[in-house]
């Protein structure tokens, strides 16, 4: 495994560092405008840009790319972004720091639309599962690591953002070095949404209440913790074990929706949901209720989403698998950019911690749909499912991901690989090597 992973090693590294500065900007900007006195409001929109940014870099990036090629792309983006990150600390109005969220969001999809087509395109079928493992692990690894460091910094001062531009710049230098040779850009599909809905509406709807919490979370929960008094320390200790908790729960309640009806795993996953919300509702603070409360929350958030892929990948038929991928990550951040303003606008409306009436009320309303659709429909057979892969939701996750557990499942047939690449949102997406019957049999 680790002679396989060597010649990837260039594109890990750059996302290690690109990971690690979205988990050090989210929390440092959130707790910066709690600090300012700023409404909640400010906050959400301020995530909406970022995750409206990724639809937009989505659309953007196949002829960014076609035009001067990865490496060239990847450094244009990535300086774009680095740029933008410096800018904010110079302008002292946080309505302006909505635009460069923006940019930066669009900046930064259409680098791990770099990163995870490269890998995608020549990681082999033999070694495709363990690189991509790798990379998963190396995302949460990251985004921890970026919210660790927000405990020793001061989040009004500049040099936190230079921090963050350096890890940008870190980043890149790996990828502008690379011997690695580029992939070719193959020709542009596009998603159908509503029949994956007719087909699997708990999957969705899983996958945009996912995207919902996540924005939620990474965009809000900081400025909460912020404004209940908690230093950086602790604020970096609690975001840390939300992203952790990803890790923790993915594998045993995912492998578990193997052995039985997908639906009742979502169903719990949202209880948990409702259940961790009520909990930081009432912790007033408390590192003994946020902890743990949190490490459940973001857990459930995390494997929601990859429940939803494979329950919608259980009950595809005959779809293209590419179009399953682009479809879901667009509910996803159909969510995403959805979630944030609503969750602030009860913040701001009632309390602070109506944050979590609204994660609680969001996990409930899934659970509820969950258990109606198991009335009315039938399991799928375990013959007919696919393996459960672990997804990063929480992380800009692209196509990529769901081509390559696709792919790893055809690979069994000795199938020609399906692959694809988007960088979220799931709006114009590429795909090459198409296999009909590898996806038939996979979906």
């Amino acid at each position: 495994m680790i002679q396989s992973l060597g010649s990837f090693t260039p594109i890990l590294i750059a996302s290690f560092f690109l990971t690690m500065n979205q988990g050090l900007m989210g929390s440092i900007l959130s707790v910066r405008l709690a600090q300012m006195d700023a409404s909640a409001q400010v906050a959400g929109l301020m995530t909406t840009a970022y995750f409206a940014g990724h639809m937009f870099g989505s659309q953007l990036g196949h002829r960014l790319l076609g035009r001067i090629g990865h490496i060239r792309g990847f450094a244009t983006v990535m300086a774009i972004a680095a740029c933008s990150t410096l800018i904010i600390p110079v302008v002292p109005e946080p309505w302006a720091w909505i635009a460069i969220r923006f940019a930066i969001g669009t900046s930064l999809v259409l680098a791990f639309l770099v990163l995870e087509s490269w890998l995608n395109m020549t990681a082999t079928n033999t070694e495709r599962g363990s690189v991509f493992g790798a990379y998963i692990t190396i995302v949460y690894i990251g985004m921890t690591a970026g919210q660790a460091m927000l405990g020793f910094l001061d989040p009004q001062a500049f040099h936190a953002f230079s921090i963050a531009a350096v890890c940008l710049m870190l980043g890149q230098l790996p990828m502008t070095t690379t011997r690695l040779a580029q992939p070719v850009l193959p020709p542009e599909t596009r998603v159908k949404l509503m029949d994956l809905y007719r087909m699997s509406p708990v999957g969705i709807a899983a996958c945009v209440i996912s995207g919902a919490l996540t924005g939620a979370i990474f965009g809000l929960f900081p400025f909460f913790a912020a404004g209940l008094g908690l230093d950086t320390g602790r604020i970096a200790l609690f975001m840390s074990v939300v992203i952790g908790g990803g890790l923790a729960l993915n594998w045993p309640l995912g492998r578990l929706s193997d052995r039985v009806d997908r639906r009742w795993i979502i169903t719990a996953a949202a209880l948990m949901i409702t259940t961790s919300s009520a909990l930081l509702g009432l912790s007033d603070g408390q590192l003994s209720l946020l902890v743990p409360a949190g490490a459940i929350l973001g857990g459930a958030t995390s494997v929601l989403y990859s429940l939803g892929v494979a329950h919608t990948n259980d009950n595809a038929g005959g779809i293209d698998a590419v179009e399953v991928g682009a479809g879901l990550l667009l509910a996803f951040g159909v969510g995403a950019i959805l979630g944030p303003p609503l969750a602030s606008m009860m913040m701001d409306v009632l309390l602070p911690s109506a944050l979590f009436g609204f994660t609680g009320v969001t996990g409930l309303a899934l659970a509820g749909l969950a258990v109606a659709r198991i009335a009315v429909r039938q399991p799928v057979l375990a013959a007919d499912k696919i393996d459960f892969v672990a997804r990063s939701s929480a992380a800009v996750s692209s196509v990529t991901t769901e081509a390559a557990a696709t792919a790893d499942a055809a690979s069994a047939h000795d199938d020609t690989i399906e692959t694809v690449h988007l960088a979220v949102a799931g709006l114009p997406i590429t795909d090459v090597e198409r296999s009909t019957s590898a996806i038939a049999q996979s979906a």
